[in-house]
């Protein structure tokens, strides 16, 4: 989405922003959601897959992060993949320490905390983009 409105109108790649900040903070209320009920109800997950795949991810988010680091000021439709790239990247370091501390503890409580930090850092970015979506419409018209 983020590609297919670069070059258009405000009002238009502000409205993408806005999605992708929704989408966020939707995310972060069903990470936090699911925190919640594992809390209640869950077994302890595998420390050594939520540390492999967390590691993967950090690899792959790294090298976009990378690409995507110039671009962190732009306006709120580059931002927001910026910001997205930016999670990702702390999501993956998150489950990869989570992991290792789920398998050191053999306990959930380390991807119950890790969930709901990730829950926080998503629902920051979504008002962020949001916000600086609404400014922007704001200030086109």
């Amino acid at each position: 989405m983020s590609l297919a409105v670069i070059g258009r109108s405000v009002a238009v790649r502000s409205g993408a922003a806005i999605i992708k900040g929704a989408s966020l903070a939707a995310l972060a209320l069903f990470i936090l959601g699911y925190a919640i009920w594992r809390a209640t109800s869950g077994a302890p997950p595998e420390g050594v897959v939520i540390t492999g795949l967390g590691a993967l991810g950090f690899f792959a988010n790294a090298l976009a992060a990378l690409l995507l680091v110039r671009h962190r000021e732009g306006d709120a439709n580059v931002r927001s993949v910026w910001l997205c790239t930016r999670n990702d990247l702390i999501q993956s370091l998150v489950v990869a320490a989570t992991g290792v501390a789920v398998w050191l503890t053999a306990s959930r409580w380390p991807d119950l905390i890790a969930g709901a930090i990730l829950a926080v850092v998503f629902l920051q970015s979504g008002w962020s983009i949001i916000r600086q979506s609404r400014e922007e419409l704001k200030a086109a018209a």
